[in-house]
This record gives structure tokens, C-alpha cells and sequence, in this order.
């Protein structure tokens, strides 16, 4: 098991489990691991709302596709992949009302995701690849986070408030930006 976020407390932890060639999302919550998709998809839960509610992650089915998917405790799975095109959601706000990620329909770009609108951000000027192919988001839904490469340099730590601002490098052994606090002024990676 791969534990990949938690919820604020503690308390709710998501990811994904592995089995015979195959992995499978789940939130674990007071002792119980529980199945967020059907065990013939294989699936990761990549993060979770502040109060362990809402999980945001990918799923595969046999036809290859790759599918977004929300979860919420009142409603179980929602395939994003109708609104987003195929990808995967990485990223979920403190209240679970933001949801990031990366689309690869028309190339690979950044989504946005709220429970009104959806925006394909592009990526940042010469910066065609990611890295670690995962785009966070601050609790308060404003600022996004990612790490972009170009085709022979990089990686490069990325902060979008409406714009990309390019950070700088983050060395290559490292993993980059991984998250932010509540209002994006404050990021934590490594390097």
C-alpha cells in the first residue's frame, strides 16, 4: 500500500494497494481500508479534502482510457472523464469543491475543475512535459503547483494564481513542489 495524502486531522488516508499486477484506490478511515473503485479497474486515489470526504484520482478500464474520478462519501464514484476528457485528477481543495489535474485531451495541459466551471490552463511557455505528472492545488482553491521539464532540462517548479511563475529548478534527483499551505504563499518540495 502507497499512502499519498491525508486528510487535515490525520484522521483519512487515500492511495492505492497492490495485487496481481494491478492496483486498486482506497480511502482508509478508523481502521478500515475501503475500495474506492470495482477491483477489475486499475486505479490510485492521489488526494483527499481537508475533512477525509472527497478523494480525487484516476481510474483505467479494460478499454485503456485513463478517467478522473471524484469520490464523496454521500455519493461514491464520479467519472470526470465526460467533462475533462481522459486524464487523471491529483488535486482537491481544502473543502473539496477544486479539483485539479492533468488532461490529455488536445495535449497534455493543466484542468481546473470547480462545481461551476472547467478551465484548460496551458502549460508554461517552452515547458512541454511534466514531471511527476501530478498538479496540486492550495487549500483555498486558488493557487496551483506543478513541476514541468522541457526535453532536456528540468525539472522546474511552477506556481499558476491566474499566470505561471517559474520558480526554478528543483534538481534532478528531486521531486519537486509537492504541496502548499491553505493560501499557496508557502510551498514544500523536495530537492
Amino acid at each position: 500500500c502507497i499512502a499519498r495524502a491525508l486528510s487535515s486531522d490525520g484522521s483519512v488516508a487515500v492511495g492505492n494497494s497492490f495485487s496481481d499486477y494491478t492496483s486498486l484506490a482506497f480511502r482508509w478511515k478508523n481502521g478500515f481500508m475501503q475500495a474506492l473503485t470495482p477491483d477489475s479497474v486499475y486505479s490510485i486515489a492521489f488526494d483527499v479534502s481537508a475533512d477525509g470526504n472527497v478523494v480525487v484520482g484516476f481510474m483505467v478500464f479494460d478499454s485503456g482510457i485513463w478517467r478522473p474520478f471524484k469520490w464523496t462519501a454521500s455519493g461514491g464514484i464520479e467519472d470526470l472523464s465526460s467533462i475533462t476528457g481522459e486524464g487523471m485528477a491529483t488535486g482537491v481543495s481544502d473543502d473539496g469543491s477544486v479539483i485539479t489535474g492533468i488532461s490529455f485531451t488536445g495535449g497534455n495541459r493543466v484542468f481546473k475543475l470547480t462545481n461551476t466551471s472547467f478551465q484548460q490552463i496551458e502549460n508554461p511557455s517552452g515547458f512541454n512535459y511534466f514531471f511527476r505528472n501530478d498538479v496540486k492545488v492550495s487549500g483555498n482553491g486558488e493557487v496551483l503547483i506543478s513541476n514541468f521539464r522541457t526535453g532536456s532540462s528540468g525539472p522546474y517548479a511552477f506556481k499558476w494564481n491566474g499566470s505561471w511563475q517559474n520558480l526554478g529548478s528543483v534538481g534532478l534527483a528531486g521531486f519537486g513542489i509537492e504541496r502548499s499551505n491553505f493560501d499557496g504563499s508557502s510551498l514544500v518540495g523536495s530537492e
